[in-house]
């Protein structure tokens, strides 16, 4: 799971789609999430359900901007 979907998140994203990871991407922003589909024609999921975005995630990455106590992280 990468949690936030501009630069950092967009880098992320390529980098382990390059080494055939699964990879889902959430965001809080409407604007981010569609820009992100835009760009990469891949979903972004909202990421106010921690409990669903991280059923079956071995591994989360947050971009810089997301806070340290956001619920996924909790």
């Amino acid at each position: 799971l990468v949690l936030g979907a501009e630069r950092t998140g967009r880098a992320v994203y390529r980098f382990l789609r390059s080494r055939r990871a699964r990879v889902r991407v959430a965001d809080r922003s409407p604007a981010a999430r569609e820009s992100f589909r835009a760009e990469l024609g891949v979903d972004c999921l909202p990421d106010d359900q921690p409990e669903t975005l991280l059923r079956g995630t071995d591994l989360v990455v947050t971009s810089p901007g997301v806070p340290r106590r956001h619920p996924v992280l909790q």
